[in-house]
C-alpha cells in the first residue's frame, strides 16, 4: 500500500507541474494519496504523506511554470501546515474508526458475562472461518451443557449478581475442560463445548466432565448446586460449515428434557419433526384465516337421571388436502405459538354464540371450554373471555372452564389468583385429564374447583382393570367428601357406565353416548335423545 501512496504522490506532482503550477486548482489532487495513507497507516501515515506532498509541490514547484514565477515561502509553508493538519486529522479519524471496529469485533467475539467465546465466534471458529485464530483440527462432536435448577436462584439474585454467578460457572467449566477445548456460553447458564474427532465416546466425556466439575460452587454467602443436563451431537463437515453444531446439540438437550433424562442425543428425526411442525403451523395459520376450523360438541350425560346436562366444545380441523387432522396432532404444536390465542377465541366465541342460540330454542345446557395454560396468563384474552357471556346474554355459571391437571400443578402459584378471578366472574372451573399428572387430590382444597374429570385412560378398561377401578373409586370418594362434581370421560361400554355410577360418578362423557358432532347434528341428536328419554317417576 505504501508503494501506491508514493506513486500517487509522484503522479499528482507531475499533474501539478504539467498543468501550469500551483496557481491553478490542480495541487489539491495531491491530497488524495495523503488521505489514502492516513486511512491505511493512521496518524503516522497521514503526517508523513502530508509532509512529502507539501514538499513535492513546495519550494521547487513554480507558481506559474510558463512565466517561471516561483512561489513565496509563506505560500508553501502554509500549504505544508495545512497538509500536515489534514493528514494528521484524517489519520486520527481512521484510528478512532479502527478502534471502534475492534471494540465491536471484541464484543461480538467475547461473551461479556463470562469472557468466553461468543456463540457467533465459536461457530465461525468451528467452520474454519475465524479471521483471528484456527482450531488445531475440526471438531467431531458438539456438546451443550445446561446447568438446571438455577433459574429461580439467579432471578432472586438480580442481574448483576446472577451474571457474576454465571461467570463463575463458566470459569469452572472452562477449567474442567482444559485449554485445548472450545467452550462458549450459548445463553443463561447453558454452555457449548466443541470436542475433537478422536474422542473415545461421548459417554466417557460426560462421565469425565462430571468428575472434573465441582458439584457446588461457592458464591457469596451460599453455594450454587450444579445439576448438568447434556445435549450431544456428532458433527459432519456440512454441519461445521453450515453452523449447525450447537443447533443439533441443543436439539439433543431438548430431547433430554422432554424425556426427563440427563443426556440426550441428537437424532435426524428431530429435524423431520421440526419441519413437519413448521409445515403444519403454516397450514394451520391458513386454516384459521380461511375458516377451515369447526367447533364440534360432545354431550355430557347425568349418570343418575340419563339427562343431557351439557356439552364440551372441541375444535376440529378439516384440511382441504389432508382431510381431518386430529387435535392431538395440531393442538400441542399450536399451543407453543400465539396462534393458540386466535384459535381459542374462535372456539370460545363460536361455542358461546351457539349456547345462546340453544337458549333461545329452549334447550338448556351447560358448556365446557378448554383453555391452554399460556392463555391463563394473558390479560387481553381473559378480558375477552369474561366479556363473552354478557355479550350473548348467557349466565356465566353455565360455562365451565377446563384446565389440565399438569398445567394447574406446574403453575399453581401463578394461576391461583387467575382462577379465583374467573370464579368470581361466575365461571365454574374443572380439572381436565385428572390422574395423568403428579398432583395430589389435596390440591383441590387450594383452588376454586367445582368439577374433576377423570382421564379416559382410567375409564376405558373399566371395570376389568383392577388398578383403574381402584383409582376411579378412590377419586370418586374423595370428590364426594369435598362436594366436587366428578366426570368420567371416555365411556365406551354399558359395563363401564354401570361401574362408574355405582362408584358415585355424577356425569359421563364418551362414545357410548355420542362422538363430537357439529352444532346442527348435536342439536338434532339432543332433540331425539330427549324425545326417547324415559320419564322419571317421582320417588
Amino acid at each position: 500500500m505504501a508503494v501506491f501512496v508514493l506513486l500517487g504522490l509522484f503522479a499528482a506532482t507531475v499533474v501539478v507541474y504539467e498543468t501550469g503550477g500551483t496557481t491553478y486548482p490542480y495541487p489539491y489532487v495531491i491530497l488524495l494519496p495523503v488521505i489514502l495513507a492516513a486511512a491505511v497507516f493512521k496518524i503516522p501515515g497521514g503526517l508523513v504523506a502530508g509532509l512529502i506532498a507539501a514538499l513535492c509541490i513546495g519550494p521547487w514547484m513554480p507558481l506559474d511554470v510558463e512565466n517561471e514565477v516561483m512561489q513565496t515561502t509563506q505560500a508553501w509553508v502554509f500549504r505544508l501546515v495545512m497538509f500536515l493538519m489534514i493528514g494528521g486529522f484524517t489519520g486520527l479519524l481512521a484510528m478512532l474508526m479502527y478502534l471502534r471496529q475492534q471494540e465491536s469485533v471484541a464484543r461480538e467475539r467475547i461473551d461479556p458475562v463470562t469472557g468466553l467465546l461468543s456463540p457467533v465466534a465459536s461457530i465461525r471458529l468451528i467452520a474454519g472461518a475465524d479471521p483471528i485464530e484456527q482450531l488445531p483440527q475440526p471438531p467431531g462432536y458438539a456438546v451443550v451443557v445446561a446447568f438446571e435448577g438455577l433459574s429461580a436462584v439467579l432471578r432472586a439474585l438480580g442481574i448483576e449478581a446472577s451474571n457474576r454467578a454465571i461467570c463463575q460457572i463458566g470459569r469452572a467449566l472452562e477449567a474442567a475442560m482444559g485449554p485445548d477445548r472450545l467452550v462458549t456460553r450459548i445463553h443463561g447458564s447453558t454452555f457449548g463445548i466443541a470436542l475433537p474427532s478422536g474422542m473415545r465416546s461421548l459417554r466417557d466425556f460426560v462421565e469425565d466432565m462430571e468428575e472434573r466439575m465441582p458439584a457446588t460452587i461457592p458464591f457469596e454467602n451460599f453455594s450454587l448446586l450444579l445439576l448438568p443436563r447434556f445435549g450431544l451431537a456428532r458433527l459432519t463437515e456440512e454441519d461445521r460449515l453450515a453452523g449447525h453444531a450447537f443447533r443439533k446439540a441443543m436439539a439433543g438437550l431438548t430431547l433430554a428434557r422432554k424425556h426427563g433424562r440427563r443426556v440426550g442425543r441428537y437424532s435426524s428425526s428431530f429435524d423431520m419433526s421440526a419441519r413437519r411442525s413448521l409445515v403444519l403451523l403454516s397450514d394451520f395459520e391458513r386454516a384459521l384465516r380461511e375458516e377451515e376450523l369447526e367447533v364440534h360438541f360432545q354431550p355430557k350425560v347425568d349418570l343418575a337421571t340419563r339427562e343431557i346436562m351439557g356439552v364440551e366444545a372441541l375444535v376440529r380441523w378439516r384440511d382441504i388436502v389432508s382431510g381431518n387432522i386430529p387435535p392431538s396432532i395440531f393442538v400441542p404444536i399450536v399451543e407453543k405459538t400465539t396462534l393458540i390465542d386466535q384459535m381459542t377465541r374462535y372456539v370460545a366465541q363460536t361455542a358461546i354464540r351457539q349456547l345462546a342460540q340453544w337458549q333461545r330454542q329452549g334447550i338448556e345446557l351447560e358448556l365446557a371450554l378448554n383453555l391452554s395454560p399460556p392463555l391463563l396468563g394473558n390479560p387481553d384474552f381473559m378480558n375477552f373471555l369474561k366479556a363473552l357471556p354478557q355479550e350473548y346474554g348467557i349466565d356465566p355459571t353455565r360455562i365451565e372452564i377446563e384446565i389440565t391437571e399438569n398445567a394447574l400443578m406446574e403453575n399453581a402459584d401463578a394461576l391461583l389468583r387467575v382462577l379465583h378471578d374467573l370464579n368470581g366472574s361466575g365461571f365454574r372451573l374443572a380439572i381436565d385429564d385428572f390422574g395423568t399428572g403428579y398432583s395430589s387430590l389435596l390440591y383441590l382444597k387450594n383452588f376454586p374447583i367445582s368439577t374433576v374429570k377423570l382421564d379416559q385412560s382410567f375409564v376405558r378398561d373399566l371395570p376389568d382393570n383392577e388398578a383403574s377401578a381402584a383409582i376411579s373409586a378412590m377419586t370418586a370418594a374423595v370428590c364426594k367428601r369435598m362436594k366436587t362434581r366428578i366426570v368420567a370421560e371416555g365411556i365406551e361400554t354399558p359395563e363401564s357406565e354401570a361401574f362408574l355410577l355405582e362408584q358415585g360418578f355424577d356425569v359421563g362423557q364418551g362414545f357410548l353416548y355420542s362422538e363430537p358432532l357439529s352444532a346442527k347434528d348435536i342439536t338434532d341428536w339432543i332433540t331425539a335423545y330427549r324425545a326417547n328419554l324415559p320419564i322419571q317417576q317421582p320417588a
